[in-house]
């Protein structure tokens, strides 16, 4: 980890990972070694995680119905209670483990504590009733500054409330977003299983190293975009004009892609969003 860490202005960084990181128990030691590495330099870390992967297995292995619709998981009655016991219970669990292993203060909550996340359940559109999944209307961070200022990392789990109490399933991209905004993060890192944005999806070497969150915002780009990326881009460069410092995307899988990217050489690897 031969890595000189940049400065981070106000010191908090949010971090995006995907639930086939955390799975791989190997991968989620190193990354959580890496989180010691910045913490112990100074930085005010929070960790945002998904666990699709693992939720569609326990799905499967239940006989629930686990299905998607343009990319965006329909959330019954029974997946939102295995949604629960992934998220909140398994993935978070496993995460703590491996900062306990890596030297890492950390606390694995969800969205629903303190009302972190409070959301608006998913309007039906084009005769699609999304069920249990929850649209971030938004993020009182007090949580958050009373774990940080004690020193602590936060693992929040995407699930979100409403006011009425009820439980919602919620993309992890999106709560990252949204948590960086609020915390007005100096850094938004989404470790991904791509490294970055590519011009060509078949073709790892056609990496984009920065985009301008300004054109991304007015669809001034030059590459091909498909499915759920456009709007997945769009949300990352809000974030970055609503006040978060930059944004990075990289693999999990690149060996100290955290580190890296919050280093001299973070042009090396990903896509930035500036």
């Amino acid at each position: 980890m031969a890595v000189k860490l940049s400065d981070v202005n106000n010191g908090i960084v949010v971090v995006k990972v995907g639930g086939a990181a955390v799975d791989d128990r190997a991968a989620a030691y190193r990354l959580l070694r890496q989180v010691a590495v910045c913490h112990e330099s100074g930085m005010r870390m929070v960790m945002v995680h998904g666990g699709g992967t693992r939720l569609t297995k326990l799905a499967t292995a239940l006989g629930l119905n686990a299905h998607f619709v343009n990319g965006r998981r329909v959330t019954d009655d029974g997946l939102i209670e295995a949604a629960k016991m992934v998220f909140a219970g398994g993935v978070g669990s496993d995460l703590a483990a491996a900062a306990v292993r890596a030297g890492v203060p950390a606390v694995a909550l969800s969205g629903v504590a303190a009302g972190l996340i409070t959301v608006t359940k998913r309007p039906v559109r084009d005769g699609i009733d999304y069920g249990w999944v929850g649209d971030v209307e938004r993020v009182e961070s007090l949580v958050l500054n009373v774990l940080l200022a004690g020193g602590l990392v936060p693992l929040v789990a995407s699930l979100g409330v409403d006011q009425s109490g009820n439980i919602y399933n919620i993309n992890a991209d999106t709560v990252a977003c949204a948590v960086a905004v609020n915390l007005k993060a100096e850094r938004l890192i989404m470790l991904t299983e791509s490294d970055g944005v590519l011009r060509d999806v078949d073709d790892p070497q056609s990496r984009i190293p920065e985009l301008n969150a300004t054109a991304l915002r007015a669809g001034n780009i030059d590459f091909a975009v498909s499915g759920g990326m456009l709007p997945k881009l769009e949300s990352l460069a809000a974030a970055v004009t609503q006040g978060v410092g930059s944004v990075h995307v990289a693999s999990w899988r690149q060996e100290d892609a955290l580190t890296t990217c919050l280093s001299s050489s973070a042009n090396k690897i990903g896509t930035r969003i500036v």
